[in-house]
């Protein structure tokens, strides 16, 4: 049985909080499309891929993450602690890097590309 792709928009300057409604709805992650508009109002649309496809993400690009309690993140993936259970991820402008729990990711998008679906 196909599925209809699920859309979210997401618009940069609101800082929505979906997280915990995406985990409970949707149980396929890689059937849901995010959509990102930004300040001026372009938009684009990505495929969120599951926290298990994190070991294919590129590092040192520009990704979105997307946490199950709703926060969203953006930042570059520096490395995966699987010992700690974190993923690592560094500022955009590589000043810092910070951790985030591998169990709370709930999915991301590389946002360097364009995926249009």
């Amino acid at each position: 049985m196909k599925k209809d792709p699920i859309s979210i928009e997401i618009k940069l300057k609101d800082c929505a909080h979906v997280g915990n409604l995406i985990d409970e709805i949707f149980s396929d992650v890689s059937q849901i499309i995010v959509t990102i508009t930004d300040r001026k109002g372009y938009s684009a649309k990505y495929g969120l891929h599951t926290a298990d496809e994190l070991k294919n993400a590129p590092k040192n690009e520009c990704l979105l993450f997307f946490m199950r309690e709703g926060d969203l993140y953006e930042g570059k993936l520096k490395s995966i602690e699987e010992e700690d259970n974190m993923i690592v991820i560094k500022t955009l402008d590589d000043r810092f890097s910070f951790g985030l729990p591998m169990s709370g990711l709930l999915g991301w998008v590389w946002i360097s590309r364009t995926q249009i679906l």
